[in-house]
């Protein structure tokens, strides 16, 4: 039988996000636009990995692909290791139910001089792997940032 939303069990998004470092080392993040997400449960815009929710009938690569020529106007990335899987600090509220994120983050490498930023953000930015950590901690766990915080 189909759960429905009232389900006692925790929903979850999942979603595939890129770590995307350039020659210096540096981490590229978008910031996000809270006008385009009124689903968020913070106030305010945040700097996240580039990234989203695979949609229903894609496959992982599809997702993937189908985000970052979206997100940042890129249409040729290898999806590299995963660096490991979390659940998000915010949910997204829908018709009155918590929903969690589950979200795989994937070294990426391409041709990142030339990026399209999508309406969804205000701007995109290259940061020291400290600086990225700090500004990822609204939406990821101690976990994830601490690991960011460390990279060379």
């Amino acid at each position: 039988m189909p759960k429905s939303l009232s389900d006692p069990e925790q929903l979850f998004y999942l979603g595939l996000k890129a770590l995307i470092r350039n020659e210096k080392g540096q981490i590229l993040l978008v910031q996000e636009d809270p006008r385009d997400n009124p689903f968020d449960t913070v106030s305010g815009d945040y700097w996240d990995f580039p990234g989203g929710r695979i949609q229903k009938g894609e496959t992982e690569d599809q997702g993937f692909s189908r985000e970052m020529q979206e997100e940042l106007g890129v249409s040729e990335v290898t999806r590299g290791p995963l660096v490991t899987a979390i659940i998000s600090n915010l949910y997204s509220e829908i018709e009155g139910h918590k929903i969690g994120r589950i979200l795989f983050i994937y070294q990426v490498s391409g041709d990142f001089s030339n990026i399209q930023l999508s309406d969804e953000h205000t701007a995109v930015k290259w940061f020291s792997p400290a600086e990225a950590a700090e500004w990822l901690k609204v939406k990821y766990p101690l976990e994830l940032t601490g690991k960011i915080a460390e990279l060379d």
